[in-house]
């Protein structure tokens, strides 16, 4: 509980405000017991038939006032704990955002998008409560029983002894709710994980679901992570039924013992009709705030595992860069010795090339030759395991990434595009630039044109990660926001691969106005787009098969020559 507490409250900026809320709950309290010491008073002066109208009204008025002031101090500090609250899980949520820019993109990659959702607004959305009612609301709620059960022991030990019988008793029970916790909890976290990356990627295909007639597997493989979410929860809950009822039910269960105590007490002559009364009435004041406290601790198990799923986050190894630029010369890339592996397949072998300045590297290779890793390894996405990769003349682990990024645009098949205007897309590539500026980009890019002829030009919005555009036109508005950014280096990851003929011939010519003097390496969809290049790297299972021109790899490599055969087949058969 304190280890929960204390994470809790790295995230609380204003720690005195949480104090101040935890006192103003306190005194809400233990305000909120005076009313029941009146109305045993006023009981009590009935039953001996000793009214006092005047001596009455004042008991009943300040039990009003009572009532009146704790909720008061009760709302206040709520008011206080929320605005807390909402502040602190706008930092958590803000604090794991900024941690996914750290840490290397192939653990992000690695990620489903529902384990995030989970994550950022699930998991966070549970500690709402824990900051703005158990952090403030636990202390009072012990502090108020523990006053009041000291009055009672101070009235008569044995009453006192008998208002607390019931609670040892129901913690029992209470405990049988955590036989297996651990266990249940983890599965809980994978069904919950499963359910919502299932939903959003039903949601994200259901394009291609529906094109395909895929909706009766693609629903029933959502609806069966639904289920078993369902099933999953229901069996816990009915493990949990009986030990949560039974320690409900016994916990509050004070006058069993007090009332008959109390009453022979009475009868013996060992204590008054008020202490009788108020044996009575007190435990019932003790016990809201006393079965709050259950709830709270029953919580807590879920506010700790979600402390942990975001902690994990948190801990996970940030890629290691400086903060302060570094002078770079005008050198691309050097790969020396460069080996990479992905969980425990390595992918790239003992690799070593450079690049050449102001010219064209292009990367070819059958499927899962490593193509694209070597690109995502030059674009910073990880780090490789051994060797090391320059850039500029320094290893890229030296350089801080905001600076790699300001040298390199990366554009790659998956051209993703945010759901607002198309001006402010490309604008990201240059946050200031103007509106000349993004149109000259946009020629350049061939997508002007289209793009005035949308409905609302420039301003139209294009639609959830691009919806709203095709493919080409994405991959035209993608190019045209590298091309405003005006990079040293170009990497083109396969950035025609989903192109048809026309739109290849659009994007080939946007390419060769983006790469002018520029440091171009492209990983090669199209083999007739690279023929020009200045080297062209073939790989083959990770490692550098060969390395020339296209002329020389013809003669020399029966692998190139294989891809370049097979290469124009497809073409061919593309244009019929």
């Amino acid at each position: 509980m304190k280890n929960s507490f204390s994470t809790l409250l790295d995230f609380v900026d204003s720690k005195s405000k949480i104090t101040i809320s935890m006192i103003l709950a306190t005194i809400g309290e233990i305000i909120g017991l005076m009313p029941y010491y009146f109305i045993a008073k006023i009981v009590g002066l009935v039953l001996k038939n000793n009214i006092d109208l005047n001596y009455i009204n004042y008991l009943v008025f300040y039990s009003i006032l009572a009532y009146v002031f704790k909720y008061l101090f009760t709302y206040k500090s709520t008011l206080m704990s929320h605005s807390i609250a909402f502040l602190a899980l706008e930092k958590i949520r803000l604090t794991i955002t900024n941690k996914m820019s750290k840490v290397q993109m192939g653990y992000i990659l690695d990620k489903s998008v529902g384990e995030f959702k989970n994550l950022i607004v699930d998991q966070v959305s549970k500690l709402e409560d824990s900051i703005a009612h158990i952090l403030p609301e636990f202390v009072s709620d012990v502090i108020a029983p523990v006053c009041t059960i000291i009055y009672i022991f101070i009235i008569d030990f044995r009453i006192g002894i008998a208002s607390i019988a019931s609670i040892p008793i129901g913690a029992l029970f209470y405990i049988g709710l955590f036989n297996g916790y651990e266990e249940k909890m983890n599965n809980y976290t994978k069904s919950s994980n499963n359910m919502n990356s299932n939903l959003v990627e039903y949601i994200n295909g259901i394009k291609v679901i529906k094109m395909f007639s895929e909706e009766k597997n693609s629903y029933k493989k959502f609806s069966t992570s639904v289920n078993d979410y369902h099933n999953m929860t229901m069996s816990w809950w009915k493990q949990s039924w009986f030990w949560n009822a039974a320690s409900k039910a016994i916990m509050p269960s004070t006058l069993l013992f007090t009332v008959p105590l109390g009453a022979y007490l009475y009868m013996i002559k060992d204590i008054t009709i008020e202490s009788f009364l108020l044996s009575i009435v007190l435990p019932l004041a003790f016990i809201s705030p006393l079965l709050k406290i259950t709830l709270f601790m029953e919580e807590l198990t879920f506010i700790k595992e979600s402390l942990n799923s975001i902690k994990s986050f948190l801990d996970v190894k940030d890629m290691k860069r400086p903060d302060e630029f570094v002078d770079l010369n005008s050198d691309g890339f050097e790969f020396e010795n460069v080996s990479f592996a992905y969980e425990d397949e390595k992918i790239i072998k003992d690799i070593s090339f450079k690049t050449k300045t102001n010219a064209m590297t292009a990367i070819v290779g059958p499927s899962g030759s490593g193509k694209s890793t070597l690109a995502k390894l030059m674009a910073g996405f990880w780090e490789v395991n051994e060797g090391s990769i320059k850039y500029g003349g320094r290893d890229v682990k030296t350089i801080p990434i905001k600076q790699l990024m300001n040298e390199i645009s990366y554009v790659s098949q998956d051209n993703f595009l945010f759901d607002m205007s198309i001006i402010d897309n490309i604008k990201m590539g240059k946050i200031d630039a103007s509106y000349d500026e993004v149109v000259k980009a946009c020629k350049k890019a061939n997508c002007h044109d289209f793009i005035l002829s949308l409905k609302n030009g420039y301003e139209t919005t294009a639609g959830d990660a691009g919806g709203k555009l095709s493919g080409g036109e994405r991959q035209r508005i993608t190019l045209a926001r590298a091309i405003l950014k005006d990079s040293k280096t170009i990497i083109l990851d396969e950035a025609t691969a989903y192109a048809d003929p026309e739109t290849d011939y659009l994007i080939q010519n946007a390419i060769r106005e983006m790469i002018k003097n520029k440091n171009v390496i492209v990983i090669a969809h199209r083999l007739a787009t690279i023929i020009g290049a200045d080297q062209i790297i073939v790989l083959k299972d990770g490692q550098i098969e060969a390395k020339n021109k296209h002329n020389n790899l013809m003669k020399s490599s029966i692998l190139y020559k294989n891809l370049w055969e097979k290469d124009a087949i497809m073409n061919r058969s593309e244009v019929v």
